[in-house]
């Protein structure tokens, strides 16, 4: 029975991190922390056991959406909107993205709230640049047309360009 309640309320927790998921990712898994605990205590559970549910979500809510975002590009190859080489591109650019996210996240961290949006301002500018060199629309790398994370990404600082 106390299974039920856990996957209930992880499952409720999870929805609200969702929709709250921008400002937890700019203030960073400290942010998780406090809640991963609460509900271990509340309902005496392990807290490992409980990080592990919010691991487990994350991973396999990240894999989902990696894929969505693959089936988007085929999806584009397919149409002949993009060719398989921009495709290729794309790919690498996200990947690059992603690692150098990772490298300057504590950066980013220590910067004012107007140094960050020059910043992204810079990176978007690169982006384009680049884009524009490779004859690729910015909508394969920018956020989808529904406000949303690009094409299914998590949400985070600003709206990162792709990052995972």
């Amino acid at each position: 029975m106390q299974y039920k309640w856990l996957v209930a309320i992880l499952g409720l927790a999870m929805i609200a991190g969702t929709l709250g998921v921008t400002s937890a990712e700019a203030q960073g898994e400290e942010t998780r922390q406090p809640l991963v605990q609460k509900i271990a205590e509340r309902f005496n559970l392990k807290e490992a056991d409980v990080q592990a549910v919010f691991d487990e979500e994350k991973s396999a809510h990240r894999q989902e959406m990696r894929q969505k975002f693959d089936d988007k590009l085929n999806q584009a190859v397919t149409d002949g909107k993009i060719s398989e080489a921009q495709k290729q591109l794309i790919t690498n650019k996200r990947t690059e993205l992603k690692q150098a996210f990772e490298t300057r996240r504590e950066e980013l961290k220590n910067l004012t709230p107007e140094e960050r949006k020059e910043a992204m301002h810079k990176h978007r500018q690169e982006l384009k640049a680049w884009a524009e060199a490779n004859n690729i629309e910015m909508k394969y790398l920018m956020p989808d047309p529904k406000g949303g994370p690009p094409y299914g990404q998590p949400r985070g600082f600003g709206q990162r360009m792709i990052v995972d």
